[in-house]
């Protein structure tokens, strides 16, 4: 019996092989899968097909959100800067959305679109302003067909 289990980009092949003649089915094997990120642990039966009453597999509908190692962001303090840096090919048309906590899409003043340097890094600095709400909003990059999204982290004074 061949088992797939798929979920937060994590394949596991499980193939379960009876051995011997007995005609009594081996036992269920339990099975525990890790995601990627230490946020979650699935656990699921595995039975042989001819074993009564399979017991059922539960996975969330949408799996956690990963950010991409192409774009660093670091959050900040009410009143105090925060950035984000984007790993793309040189020359690449760029823009940000940052989203705060409290899902306003910010207007701060060095967000606007620019071109990623020779070197393949294209970087913006905003101002967190004093009125944001604390917790954690998120930051987008698209730089033509290519779009990377991470967490930032907005804190209180």
């Amino acid at each position: 019996m061949k088992v797939l289990i798929i979920g937060a980009g994590l394949v596991l092949s499980l193939i379960a092989t009876a051995c011997g003649s007995s005609t009594k089915p081996p036992p269920a094997t339990q099975v525990t899968v890790a995601t990627a990120r230490p946020v979650a642990t699935r656990t699921v039966a595995v039975t042989p097909a001819s074993a009564p009453s399979p017991q059922p597999t539960t996975l969330p509908s949408t799996p956690p959100a990963v950010a991409d190692p192409r774009l660093t962001v670091v959050g900040g303090k009410l009143g105090f800067s925060a950035s984000a840096t984007m790993r793309i090919a040189p020359g690449a048309s760029c823009s940000i959305v940052y989203l705060h906590p409290a899902g306003k899409v910010s207007t701060a003043k060095g967000l606007g679109p620019k071109t990623a340097g020779t070197n393949g890094v294209v970087e913006w600095t905003w101002l967190i302003s004093r009125g944001t709400a604390v917790g954690t909003g998120s930051v987008t990059v698209t730089c033509g067909a290519e779009r990377a999204s991470a967490p930032i982290t907005i804190g209180p004074n």
